[in-house]
């Protein structure tokens, strides 16, 4: 965290650029510009920021907890000193949006998932589920099939599914993209929203993340961070819940397989893994048909958290809007490391926060309003 600014000037070139683009109504874009504008830049006020949001007196400021509470107080009081107004609930002139998350966790001994209709798989051994945040019971059944990175993006040259039809089938991906997208193509399509969005438009029956080789760990480290904590989804009004677990209209479940199963099952190798991650060229779909049938039952718990917003108004377009975002939350308390259990949370994403309050701060201090509005959220 120390070295955090100091290693990053290019964390706050994009700040200072982000803020004066957005500011500045007629002023050519300038390097001995940008410079000027940059001293005003406080790295001070970045480190308290970080150290504070990341102190273990916050436990990991896991979302429904009081330390998570004690994270939304400091951010609505900073806004409070930058002059910011509350944008939250109107009734109550609050920087607090209320809102229900679903927590959903697969109850894993009522749930199972058979190989050719004759093997039990082993739950943390094997596979896991993630489960379904708007069904509590589904059932499902289908031959599987492997799609690479699972991403549809000819115009890019990349689709792993072509000659590949996924309707009504299991579909093992992996996780990430190629590195020869460009950075913000690569985290679009390699982001797990995407992902399922596309497999659900295909028609697929349920999907499965396989453990790639090269992470050979990492199977066991997501399951036991899955297998207590579930998944958290936001509950729209309509009762429908919103999130990575909201799998669609067509896929009825999702989860990890672990690595050295699929190697079983389908005789991929590592070498195969790696000339499709360097080379991209595609995996043999099985010799033999492998069929999956399951059931999947969740849980559901409910509670309320918030989000922290304030407005600061502008001054010719005020009904348009800049919004400036990062997420506040991080994972709570978990498996220790190094005899440490709280997952502090300093990068991910303490500094996103840190850095949207500087920005709120810069342009709080502003000689006039901006043109537009501007959020942060």
């Amino acid at each position: 965290m120390k070295n955090l600014f100091r290693n990053n000037p290019y964390l706050i070139l994009c700040l200072s650029i982000t803020l004066f683009t957005s500011c500045k109504k007629e002023t050519v874009l300038s390097d001995e510009n940008l410079a000027i504008f940059s001293e005003s830049v406080n790295s001070d006020d970045f480190r308290h920021h970080i150290a504070v949001l990341a102190h273990d007196s916050l436990k990991g400021r896991l979302p429904g907890t009081p330390d998570y509470d004690k994270a939304m107080a400091y951010v609505a009081n900073q806004y409070k000193e930058f002059g910011l107004k509350p944008l939250g609930e109107k009734e109550t002139s609050s920087y607090y949006q209320t809102l229900t998350l679903r927590n959903s966790v697969v109850e894993n001994e009522q749930s199972f998932m058979i190989l050719n209709d004759q093997d039990s798989l082993q739950v943390g051994e094997d596979y896991f589920y993630w489960g379904n945040a708007n069904e509590v019971l589904t059932e499902f059944s289908g031959n599987l099939v492997i799609a690479g990175y699972g991403i549809k993006a000819p115009e890019y040259g990349i689709n792993d599914f072509e000659n590949l039809d996924v309707k009504g089938k299991i579909v093992v991906l992996f996780s990430g993209a190629p590195s020869s997208l460009p950075a913000s193509e690569r985290a679009y399509f390699g982001n797990r929203a995407t992902k399922i969005a596309t497999l659900d438009n295909l028609g697929a029956e349920g999907f499965l993340f396989a453990t790639a080789p090269d992470r050979g760990s990492s199977f066991n480290s997501i399951y036991n961070r899955f297998k207590d904590r579930g998944l958290k989804s936001v509950l729209l009004p309509s009762g429908k819940a919103l999130g990575v677990s909201d799998l669609g209209t067509h896929l009825k479940f999702g989860g990890y397989l672990n690595w050295i199963t699929l190697s079983k099952l389908t005789g991929i190798t590592s070498e195969n893994w790696e000339n499709y991650k360097e080379n991209g060229e595609a995996i043999s779909q099985p010799s033999k048909a492998i069929h999956l049938k399951g059931k999947v039952i969740s849980e559901f718990e409910e509670f309320e958290s918030a989000n922290v917003i304030g407005l600061l108004e502008g001054e010719e377009l005020k009904d348009e809007y800049i919004v400036h975002t990062a997420h506040l939350d991080h994972v709570g308390i978990g498996k220790p490391v190094d005899g440490d259990s709280i997952y502090n949370g300093a990068h991910d994403n303490a500094s996103g926060i840190s850095a949207m309050l500087e920005i709120a701060r810069l342009y709080s201090k502003l000689p006039s309003k901006p043109k537009r509005s501007v959020i942060f959220a």
